[in-house]
């Protein structure tokens, strides 16, 4: 698996009231495909549109990673893979891809999102933050190849779960 795109960070975690304490399960996927919207989920390839609420002007690019967080826990990675965002006033929504999670899991059991990243990030609404955007990150990861030295964090903690 190849993190050198990951730079982003989002939190999905639904509300309290909302009909699943997990978003983006393999059954909230697999409802989403039966309700219509576009979502290929076959074997190891899902895709499905990551929901933002509002208009987004966030400069995602085709190719960046971003983990999503919930519950204190990182649950995917998910790469995306259209241009632009779409949707209406309400949501904004991007294609992605996910590139790593463990659908299989009890998520609960997870390690918590600071043991995964290195650092203690708690990125509020649902808006995509780069990385190094957080003081704690930059504090944590300093010197001209922190990013790199981050992403094989990652990738060397998510190797254990």
């Amino acid at each position: 698996m190849d993190l050198s795109r990951l730079q982003w960070i989002k939190v999905v975690t639904p509300p309290a009231d909302y009909h699943s304490h997990w978003a983006y399960t393999p059954q909230e996927i697999e409802k989403m495909k039966n309700s219509g919207s576009q979502v290929i989920n076959h074997g190891e390839t899902t895709i499905f549109p990551l929901g933002f609420r509002g208009k987004q002007n966030v400069p995602l690019e085709v190719g960046d990673l971003i983990a999503l967080k919930q519950h204190a826990k990182i649950t995917h990675i998910v790469e995306v893979l259209d241009e632009q965002f779409f949707g209406t006033d309400e949501w904004s929504n991007r294609y992605v891809k996910i590139i790593w999670w463990k659908p299989d899991t009890d998520w609960a059991s997870l390690p918590h999102a600071k043991e995964v990243l290195g650092v203690d990030l708690t990125p509020m609404k649902g808006t995509p933050y780069l990385f190094d955007s957080f003081k704690d990150f930059s504090s944590t990861w300093k010197g001209p190849d922190s990013l790199k030295e981050f992403q094989a964090f990652v990738l060397n903690q998510l190797s254990k779960i």
